[in-house]
């Protein structure tokens, strides 16, 4: 393996970390905006504008893990041809 190689490897690994922090900070956004929903008024508007923010948070955290998902299995890939 090259300098090169390992220094890809670094960014690709620093990359990741990144989406990791990024998913989790979505999961806990979707954990705020369900506490807000839990506290405001049945059917209320703030009650609805919580409800979608967590559905938004909660979709968006999936996409990351998706992103994690396939980048992984692209930078496998591409390892196996590497080693």
């Amino acid at each position: 393996m090259t300098a090169a190689d390992k220094s890809v490897r670094n960014v690709a690994s620093d990359a990741f970390e990144h989406l990791r922090g990024c998913q989790e900070i979505l999961q806990q956004l979707e954990a705020l905006m369900i506490a807000l929903k839990d506290s405001a008024p049945q059917r209320s508007n703030q009650a609805r504008l919580a409800s979608l923010g967590a559905f938004v948070a909660m979709d968006h955290a999936n996409v990351v893990d998706c992103f994690i998902e396939d980048y992984g299995q692209l930078l496998e890939v591409d390892r196996e041809g590497i080693d």
